[in-house]
């Protein structure tokens, strides 16, 4: 039986699995990204990773989740933020093919997301399925019929983009947006808040983090919206740090949605939380490839 080594790298952690040809993962762990250091000490780390891996598991393959832009023809970083410096045109696919004679698919992060949720339980039966990730930033896929639609540069589905006011969306309803928020209406240093707290005040009733956070699904309700004028999708699954709290906001969300949803608009569309959680980096990843 052959095996596919996937890796999902992040800012913070490089998370990796082997997955047999069913996507089944039978090995996983993480490492640091040590992202300081750039592009080139990544690949150095995950491809030391892949030679630990190929003693014990015969490889077929080898997928790589990211986030950035990416060229997914080259196997390379199209574009990305200051997070990871030097990551542009660092040639993964060209040294690792290379290297363990195998082959190598690359692609960006929440397309790998939403990909390995398209064949999950909750969306395989919808033939357009969108993805969201909200957390530290906000980022989103489109799939068509099981495939990715990118666009023309790579960037379709890049909610975090869209405008809101004087922001973008991504300032306005990442969790991180929020934790900033509360923060600052509690008169607080931000290294005394995290997510975790922030819904633990939700959770008691607090009404300073109710009302930041309903502002947030105010948010996240328009841009929803947005998507569905945009490609029509007919399940639109939420993932990312905040989809641990699906069961309080969903129904909330929703309601919001039929609120704003325009008098001649179909109203058919799911709204859940994704189904991997966090390991549909790197079965996206796997399936990618």
């Amino acid at each position: 039986m052959g095996y596919i080594l996937a890796f999902d790298i992040g800012g913070t952690t490089i998370k990796y699995g082997v997955l047999d040809e069913s996507f089944v993962i039978c090995l996983q762990s993480s490492i640091s990204t040590n992202a300081h250091e750039g592009g080139l000490k990544i690949l150095e780390r995950i491809s030391r990773i892949a030679e630990e891996v190929s003693k014990d598991y015969s490889l077929v393959g080898i997928g790589i989740s990211t986030a950035g832009q990416v060229d997914v023809q080259k196997g390379e970083i199209k574009g990305a933020s200051p997070n990871i410096p030097f990551y542009e045109k660092t040639p993964f696919k060209e040294v690792l093919e290379s290297k363990f004679c195998c082959p190598v698919a690359m692609e960006n992060d929440v397309n790998c997301v939403a990909l390995a949720e398209s064949f999950a339980p909750k969306a395989a039966s919808f033939e357009n399925v969108f993805a969201m990730t909200i957390g530290t930033g906000v980022g989103g896929a489109f799939i068509q019929n099981k495939k990715v639609y990118r666009g023309t540069n790579y960037i379709a589905g890049e909610i975090g983009y869209l405008p809101f006011g004087e922001h973008n969306f991504e300032e306005v309803a990442s969790t991180s947006a929020l934790v900033k928020k509360v923060a600052k209406l509690y008169g607080e240093e931000l290294s005394q808040w995290d997510g975790k707290r922030v819904f633990k005040k939700i959770h008691e009733g607090d009404k300073i983090a109710i009302e930041a956070f309903d502002e947030l699904l105010d948010n996240l309700a328009t841009a929803i919206l947005m998507i569905r004028c945009f490609y029509d999708p007919g399940i639109i699954l939420i993932g990312g740090g905040i989809s641990a709290q699906g069961d309080y906001f969903i129904p909330i969300l929703k309601e919001k949605v039929a609120k704003r949803t325009p008098q001649g608009m179909p109203s058919g569309v799911e709204i859940t939380t994704a189904y991997y959680m966090n390991d549909a980096g790197i079965i996206g990843a796997a399936i990618h490839l």
